[in-house]
């Protein structure tokens, strides 16, 4: 089985690396008509050239919320650009921000690329028509839900679903015994103080229990994750306590 046999068989679970895998191949291609044009350019680059070329000058933070990069992202290609002599840096009227922006060789060198654009996008256009599908639209209607709700959003609450599925309710047995305690003292010494009440009732929990109460334990994996107990105050009151 070939490795990209092996990606498509993952379906799903190999979106991400199909979509990365596309990407790459198309900045290898754009790179390659860069280079037989004798162009110093990287494809990677080209957003963030496009948006210094169309704006005088922008932030490392407007940069990246209007490509929708990461922070470190655009100071990897602002850095990678200015050893090129690309860009250049210089203090805004907030010392503390520093403003980018196209240096001469910066904007010739976009204006010396601006004639590929248009091939690049027919090009483009023509793969995508290809497939009958509005491509640009699927990814658009992706993206939004996405930033309704991230993946890891929606990972999480899988897992959270099928863990709490997981979780057993029992009632107290001796070998729990230091498990309530255990779980108690690190709830009381991270928010509060454990006082000589406290230390009573955690040390000899059989009381609750012989005065009508019960404490009940969460387990998971067979593992004791959390616990309460209900304490008897009359017939018919009970005070859920040391949860």
């Amino acid at each position: 089985m070939t490795a990209e046999d092996l990606i498509r068989e993952l379906g799903e679970l190999g979106m991400a690396t199909r979509l990365k895998r596309l990407g790459d191949r198309l900045s290898q291609d754009v790179a390659r008509i860069y280079k037989n044009r004798h162009l110093d350019f990287e494809p990677k680059w080209f957003t963030t050239m496009y948006a210094l070329y169309k704006n005088e000058s922008m932030s490392i933070q407007s940069l990246a919320q209007s490509l929708g990069f990461t922070h470190p992202a655009i100071i990897q290609f602002v850095n990678q650009m200015k050893k090129k002599h690309l860009v250049e840096a210089r203090p805004g009227e907030d010392k503390r921000v520093n403003l980018i922006s196209l240096t001469p060789l910066g904007r010739e060198t976009f204006e010396s690329i601006r004639p590929l654009l248009t091939d690049i996008e027919e090009a483009t256009s023509e793969v995508i028509n290809s497939t009958g599908l509005d491509m640009l639209l699927l990814l658009d209607r992706i993206e939004e839900t996405l930033d309704q709700k991230s993946i890891y959003d929606r990972i999480s609450e899988r897992i959270k679903e099928r863990e709490l599925k997981e979780v057993r309710i029992v009632s107290f047995e001796n070998k729990y015994k230091e498990d309530f305690k255990r779980l108690n003292e690190e709830w009381l010494k991270k928010y509060f103080s454990i006082e000589p009440e406290d230390e009573r009732i955690l040390s000899s929990p059989e009381d609750i229990i012989k005065n009508g109460g019960e404490i009940f334990f969460a387990l998971y994996d067979n593992q004791v994750a959390g616990t309460c107990a209900a304490i008897k105050l009359d017939r018919k009151t009970f005070e859920l306590a040391k949860m």
